[in-house]
């Protein structure tokens, strides 16, 4: 098991562990370094009948680098529903029609050399459930919180 957990690991962590309220919906940007033959991957909760965006473009590849990778979004049923591969940028909308975590994947597992630099930003807009009590599903005392924090850090190592 290798011990090095990654930038995008704890960014997933920190996810987890403390959601942004989805509401009325949010907006956050990265930008992030991936390595060659990495793959870095993004978990994203979002509700039925919310609008899920992804913007992404490679903003350096090294010297000699491309500046293309590959992109990939899958519904929290396994179900695939954006796959592309060498892209410098791109922009998706997606009705959310299953609701869960989509996992949102940026992979240079095909660059041999080298890092390339990632800007990303994700919109969650709307959704039917605007007024439900979006404080329940924080825990309620630190040692849930502990629990919480435990409980995804074992899912990254399982990784």
């Amino acid at each position: 098991m290798d011990a090095r957990v990654s930038f995008a690991s704890i960014i997933s962590l920190v996810l987890i562990v403390c959601p942004i309220p989805q509401t009325s919906g949010f907006e956050r940007d990265m930008t992030f370094p991936i390595e060659a033959q990495k793959e870095e991957c993004f978990y994203e909760n979002a509700l039925e009948g919310q609008v899920l965006e992804v913007d992404y473009q490679v903003i350096d590849s090294g010297p000699g680098g491309t500046y293309a990778i590959d992109f990939s979004i899958v519904r929290p049923d396994g179900v695939p529903i954006v796959g592309e591969h060498d892209k410098a940028d791109s922009s998706h909308q997606i009705e959310v029609q299953v609701p869960g975590d989509y996992k949102i994947c940026f992979d240079n597992t095909r660059t041999r050399y080298g890092q390339k630099l990632i800007f990303f930003e994700l919109i969650v807009e709307g959704g039917e459930n605007e007024e439900e009590d979006v404080f329940e599903t924080f825990p309620d005392t630190d040692e849930e919180r502990v629990e919480d924090m435990e409980e995804a850090l074992k899912i990254i190592r399982e990784r």
